[in-house]
């Protein structure tokens, strides 16, 4: 069984089986109603634990073990785990079962999604944990006892931005508007909190010879972080005094399992730098997905020379892949796409401020790539919580690929010609990384959450037609 990291938290001792000792909560949630032992096998009271949790919410296996049972019982779905040595886990009123009977699943991995805790209930997921035969008292078993904050939730206003024209403004306003939700909170000045800032630029970025990336060029003091505990992610390593070694886009384009493995050293060096102080992990682009990948190694085995991560934000990153990442294989089938690939390739090498078509991160990057479904596969957050941003306008990342599923997520209005870069600068993101990471509550959102990633299908739309169009137009020119 895989063992928890990032979490600081208390556990119980617990006279029962090793398998036993160290169970990850099913979903991110409160707990909102705990085990009731009933007073005889057979009589009244509450054989698990109810967590918060909006219907549709990813659930994941608490440990290793292998699916026994997975469907119908008398009307609700369910699903049954065990784990070895006696121990034994349920989880019911599902909406989805997402696992089979005979199926082998990893601690973190995605089972079902979340319906009522129980029929006609409120929305959340039931857990039960069965010891030789008996029910149990979950929590005595769960790592996070209770992640109350870890779960936020937003109500939903149909507010039309500011900045739409007039003649959009009545679809915005028709939707209607939830009267008991706020307006958002100011954003405030200060440091967010007392963590240190880690920045990951994205794929193309720089910082040898100048950097060139729009993170770093704003830095951690955008969201108030003080320049002495804020670092800059490098592509080449961290063996200097600053942990920053200066480096070329070229750097960007390797392999981002080998990035994550780079970020696992920076942050190891950050820990002997700052012991017991936690990290926030603060993303543009790729950067993103670096960080997921390193949260992932993170938790296949413990390390107690790394810190925590307490936040992880994103901007604008390809959770969901980039649809022009891609068109690449579909371009190089044809013997016009093969020249335009190489002809970007080239440029690239030539130190033109391109990513390289042809680059180990960009397939990586594509929907669907084997790194990103492993990504997708189970969580690997285990009590950091996260937020993804994105921006209505992106047309390298479009606003519905930019959100991560389960998550926090937050689409903010247009800005510029092209909102990839404009993201970690735009007023609406900033304002609300800077109340996630200080763990405000969640404001009301506006109707670009709704919109931007509808813009964001179109663009996607667009995108994936372009080799479609390609092959068409090239068919037309050659005999």
């Amino acid at each position: 069984m895989r063992v928890l990291i990032g979490v600081t938290c208390v556990f119980l001792l617990i006279p029962a089986a090793n398998a036993a000792s160290l169970l990850v909560p099913p979903v991110d949630g409160v707990i909102q109603r705990h085990f009731e032992a009933p007073g005889t096998q057979w009589g009244p009271g509450h054989r698990g634990i109810d967590y918060a949790a909006p219907a549709g919410t990813a659930v994941r296996a608490v440990a290793d073990g292998t699916v026994t049972f997975a469907g119908d019982v008398a009307g609700t779905l369910a699903v049954t785990i065990s784990h070895g040595e006696g121990l034994e886990s349920t989880y019911s009123d599902l909406s989805q079962v997402l696992v089979a009977a005979g199926d082998t699943v990893e601690q973190g991995f995605w089972i079902a999604r979340s319906g009522s805790s129980h029929q006609g209930g409120a929305e959340g997921v039931h857990l039960g944990i069965k010891l030789d035969g008996a029910y149990v008292d979950p929590e005595g078993y769960l790592g996070p006892l209770d992640l109350g904050a870890a779960i936020r939730l937003a109500p939903l206003v149909w507010e039309p931005p500011r900045s739409l024209p007039a003649l959009f403004r009545t679809p915005f306003l028709s939707a209607g508007t939830i009267p008991e939700c706020v307006s958002p909170p100011a954003s405030g000045s200060g440091r967010p909190n007392d963590n240190v800032a880690v920045l990951v630029a994205g794929i193309g970025s720089k910082t040898l010879g100048g950097v060139s990336a729009a993170l770093y060029e704003s830095g951690g003091a955008m969201l108030g972080y003080a320049d002495a505990d804020t670092y800059r992610f490098s592509y080449r390593g961290s063996a200097t005094p600053d942990l920053h070694q200066p480096y070329a886009p070229a750097d960007t384009f390797g392999d981002l399992r080998v990035a994550a493995q780079r970020l696992r050293t920076l942050l190891t060096a950050i820990a002997q730098r700052y012991p017991g102080r936690a990290v926030d992990l603060i993303a543009h682009s790729q950067g993103g997905i670096v960080a997921r990948t390193y949260l992932e190694l993170a938790a296949e085995a413990f390390d107690p020379q790394v810190p925590q991560v307490q936040h992880l934000v994103t901007f604008s990153t390809p959770h969901d892949g980039a649809p022009l990442a891609g068109a690449r294989d579909q371009l190089d089938a044809t013997l016009g796409g093969r020249a335009v690939l190489d002809a970007g390739s080239w440029l690239a090498d030539h130190g033109v401020a391109l990513p390289d078509p042809r680059a180990t991160s960009v397939g990586q990057l594509a929907p669907g790539s084997p790194l990103l479904e492993r990504l997708d596969r189970e969580s690997a957050t285990f009590g950091t919580r996260v937020l993804s941003l994105g921006i209505a306008n992106d047309v390298v990342v479009p606003a519905d690929h930019a959100v991560w599923d389960g998550y926090d997520a937050t689409v903010v209005g247009p800005s510029g010609l092209n909102g990839h870069d404009r993201v970690v600068t735009a007023a609406d993101a900033i304002a609300t990384a800077r109340n996630f990471l200080r763990d405000e509550p969640a404001a009301c959102r506006t109707g670009w959450d709704l919109w931007g990633p509808r813009a964001g299908r179109v663009v996607s739309f667009a995108e994936h037609a372009v080799p479609w169009l390609y092959r068409i137009a090239e068919n037309a020119l050659v005999p």
